[in-house]
């Protein structure tokens, strides 16, 4: 984690902070930095936390608790193993336990659970700020074509130990699951943003990967 991310974390850090037990953030972002820099994450990894960043910078004004969605994207993908269908959960888990050590206060503790919670995306965000972080975490679906290609070549590259046939037929299912919706993203912000080209995204991976030609 380069020293803005760091400066980043720790600001936030404090502005949540209680008058209870201080802990020891040094200690965060030493398990930060040692789960996002695995040799196996090609995208879940620090840049992924940096472009999120960049993201609520140009919402903040939007977001009523903007240091809990911070705070949440910073943890959201701190556990991640390609394998597990648990990850949120023990993201969440990990951040509860070290942040209720760092003197946060209960209910900003759990409105961060919540918000790690929705990055699954298996069920639709109640709250303005859950909305955001999900679309903040799609936001990679609107970027240009060869960001959004380099997205899919790193995905496929932490899902190598399925095979190709499985792992064709699994991301065409989750593609068509975003275009399915009435809209891919739940803000007017990312609609506005990002929904033409996500759209455009998802049908070029989409038809690339029925024609078994993985981009």
């Amino acid at each position: 984690m380069n020293e803005k991310l760091e400066s980043r974390f720790l600001d936030a850090l404090s502005k949540l902070r209680s008058d209870g037990p201080r802990g020891e953030p040094g200690m965060i972002l030493k398990s930060l930095n040692h789960l996002y820099n695995s040799t196996d994450r090609f995208y879940h990894n620090l840049e992924h936390v940096e472009h999120g960043l960049e993201e609520i910078d140009f919402i903040r004004n939007r977001i009523e608790y903007p240091e809990e969605v911070e705070m949440a994207w910073f943890f959201h993908d701190a556990i991640y193993d390609s394998r597990a269908k648990d990850n949120e959960e023990r993201s969440s888990w990990l951040s509860h336990a070290l942040l209720a050590q760092n003197g946060i206060v209960a209910d900003s503790i759990f409105r961060i659970d919540d918000l790690i919670l929705t990055t699954k995306h298996s069920f639709k965000p109640e709250k303005k700020d859950e909305e955001y972080m999900v679309d903040i975490d799609l936001s990679i679906l609107g970027q240009a074509p060869e960001i959004f290609d380099r997205y899919e070549r790193n995905i496929r590259q932490e899902y190598l130990w399925v095979p190709q046939e499985e792992f064709r037929i699994r991301r065409i299912d989750i593609m068509q699951g975003f275009l399915n919706r009435t809209s891919v993203y739940f803000t007017d912000h990312f609609i506005d943003k990002y929904e033409e080209r996500a759209r455009e995204n998802l049908e070029r991976s989409i038809e690339n990967l029925s024609a078994h030609c993985y981009a």
